[in-house]
């Protein structure tokens, strides 16, 4: 496994095939078209690609989207920008399969003081992903100073989880949550993860260590789909 340079923009792009009998093709062409045109188009670093882990087969699951790729850039906004573009240029030229369906597309720029790269590779065996925020927007810094250096330690502490990046979005919704934690895993089952870091959960809370204002607006479980999976599309690999 190698460590990538400190990347400091990331969009992330929600997915799913409107069709799931078209599946199988659907991720042919995720691998051979796909990410490699959207990739190169939105000018990221990397491009990993990620499906809901506990989705049941033939169904979406309760998120309402099937997969997940995380694009990291120099540059979200700009990024951003290219890839939809990249987006728009693939189905005007015909090249979108038929059956592909962004959920959505949100840029986020990093924050806070968990900035260690993801080291993407093999041993990397999927990610927990969190969009979090504070029910009392007049305590966002004290919360966010609470995630920094109590809660995304204690979350590491659990042994879930090797690295966590927070993220902040470029484009901050009035109402909803703004932020995303992105929690590495190598442990061979994700449902251990998940089960480890819930398990230490009321003992923080008895311990006074939770934030009461503290809330995750949408939780996923993700494991690496395609061929790129967690090693990712890679400019000029």
């Amino acid at each position: 496994m190698s460590a990538a340079p400190r990347i400091d923009g990331l969009v992330m792009v929600l997915t799913r095939p409107s069709d799931f009998s078209e599946e199988p093709a659907w991720a042919e062409w995720y691998d051979d078209v796909h990410l490699p045109e959207t990739g190169e188009g939105s000018g990221a670093r990397i491009v990993t690609h990620w499906q809901v882990a506990d989705r049941p087969a033939g169904f979406s699951p309760v998120q309402g989207f099937t997969h997940v790729d995380f694009y990291e850039l120099d540059d979200a906004a700009r990024g951003r920008d290219a890839l939809l573009d990249a987006l728009d240029a693939q189905r005007a030229a015909g090249r979108a399969h038929p059956c592909h369906s962004v959920v959505a597309v949100d840029a986020f720029r990093a924050v806070g003081r968990w900035s260690k790269a993801t080291a993407h590779g093999p041993t990397l065996t999927g990610h927990v992903m969190s969009y979090v925020m504070t029910n009392d927007p007049s305590r966002t810094d004290a919360w966010n100073a609470w995630l920094d250096d109590v809660h995304v330690p204690d979350m590491l502490a659990s042994g879930a989880f090797v690295n966590a990046r927070r993220w902040q979005r470029l484009d901050p919704a009035r109402y909803g949550a703004n932020y995303l934690t992105v929690y590495d895993v190598e442990l061979p089952d994700l449902g251990e993860a998940v089960h480890l870091s819930g398990a230490v959960m009321p003992d923080l809370l008895r311990a006074g260590r939770m934030d009461t204002t503290h809330y995750g607006g949408m939780r996923a479980m993700l494991a690496p789909s395609g061929v790129y999976g967690a090693a990712g599309w890679v400019r000029g690999g």
